[in-house]
């Protein structure tokens, strides 16, 4: 870290005071390492899951901070998850949580009342590798609706689930779960499908057709981390699905301040030649622009399509 020829602190917003603390112990349960990074006007938050399956990050908007005195260019430090959990137990009580970071620590002064204050010292780790990532946003598609439908949805599955897909057109969204047999087939564990009327808006990448369907297949290898995930998700998050050759994106709000991105690299499924669905049925797909009829009652546990498909309706 760079040196600073002024302090660099932030005054969190007394509304995230306790989110950051719950955001805090869902990144202990997935990783003793915290990547931090301190913007000039904000700071990110980001871990890996223990088997390096996944990314969770963590973005807080300018709005969580009632003062932000952030460097002249980002500085990127490294801690402890648990020792950060340990430090902030007091923040829900706290009347003004202030950051102050330095060269070698990070420290948390913390005003319960007028009478009683709180400072706490985290010594930073070294250095180690970067997992910067550019994602690209302007091709997902968007959906806006209540944390229930998303919470529902990821906690119905089964605990042998190994990959998740959701589909989602204008009409409904669609979560499958399935896993792998010995036989190396696919396994159907559930399917939970949310029509449009549960959610705010769903939007898509412009040009838009009638019937285009985005879809994004992950793999869970840390299954218990996606529930412990779920859990933490509160009001209306924004769920968000992008499908490329290596990675998939979802991306969540955490009420108006805290953007949350989870990240499944390397773990997309690739997709078979044949796809069978749940009426029976088996499709031959010839290239990744496969062209379906979308019924709208029907749940579709496999469709091979890249991103952002046009189908026939």
């Amino acid at each position: 870290m760079e040196e600073e020829t002024h302090t660099i602190r932030c005054l969190l917003c007394k509304e995230i005071q306790d989110a950051f603390v719950q955001l805090v112990k869902t990144i202990s349960k997935i990783s003793p390492d915290l990547r931090w990074i301190w913007r000039t006007n904000t700071f990110e938050m980001k871990a890996t899951t223990l088997k390096s399956t996944a990314f969770l990050e963590y973005l807080f908007k300018p709005v969580s901070f009632k003062e932000f005195n952030g460097p002249s260019e980002d500085n990127i430090i490294f801690v402890n998850s648990k020792r950060v959990l340990s430090a902030c137990t007091m923040f829900d009580k706290a009347e003004s949580v202030e950051m102050v970071l330095q060269q070698t620590k990070l420290i948390f002064n913390i005003v319960i009342n007028q009478n009683t204050s709180i400072s706490r010292t985290i010594q930073l780790d070294e250095q180690e590798e970067s997992m910067d990532r550019e994602p690209t946003y302007q091709n997902h598609a968007q959906v806006k609706g209540s944390a229930l439908v998303f919470c529902s949805a990821f906690s119905s599955f089964p605990r042998d689930t190994e990959f998740i897909s959701i589909l989602i057109n204008e009409n409904q969204v669609e979560f499958h779960s399935y896993n792998k047999t010995k036989l190396n087939e696919k396994r159907i564990n559930s399917h939970v499908i949310a029509t449009a009327d549960k959610f705010e808006g769903i939007k898509f990448p412009t040009p838009n057709g009638i019937g285009d369907v985005a879809k994004v297949t992950v793999q869970f290898k840390d299954y218990k981390h996606i529930m412990n995930l779920a859990k933490v998700l509160s009001t209306s998050p924004n769920l968000r699905v992008k499908s490329v050759e290596d990675e998939g994106y979802i991306d969540f709000n955490y009420f108006n301040y805290i953007s949350i991105r989870f990240t499944m690299a390397g773990l997309i499924e690739e997709d078979d030649t044949t796809t069978q669905t749940t009426s029976g049925t088996t499709a031959t797909n010839t290239n990744d622009h496969q062209r379906r009829r979308y019924v709208e009652d029907e749940p579709v546990s496999e469709v091979s399509i890249s991103n952002i498909t046009r189908s026939m309706v």
